[in-house]
């Protein structure tokens, strides 16, 4: 009985370490909204961004007096970031979505 009693214990003992061990915190994946936020962080992925959400708008707002304007701002915009000058690109299509009315997703 002793022995069986000692031989509890000990394994107690021992396999505390172990139990603490597995039950540590890992890591969890990102949400996909964090994930999209960090990916909009740079300024190339944010020209990417507006470009999208303008692409998106286009066909619903193309009867706007002012979308001619908005879409030359979106070519300047678009060229400039190709061109590696993504806060001058970033402000641009900022510009050209303001102007059909639309939020940008980016702030410029």
């Amino acid at each position: 009985m002793n022995k069986t009693l000692i031989a509890a214990a000990a394994l107690a003992l021992l396999g505390a370490p172990m139990a603490l061990a597995a039950s540590t915190a890992t890591p969890t994946p990102a949400k996909p909204a964090e994930m999209h936020h960090l990916a909009a962080s740079t300024p190339s992925a944010q020209c990417t961004t507006l470009e999208q959400q303008f692409s998106r708008v286009e066909q619903s707002h193309k009867s706007l007096k002012t979308f001619g304007e908005a879409a030359k701002l979106r070519d300047e915009g678009r060229t400039l970031c190709l061109a590696n000058k993504a806060p001058a690109g970033i402000k641009k299509l900022d510009q050209a979505l303001k102007l059909i009315g639309v939020t940008p997703e980016v702030k410029g």
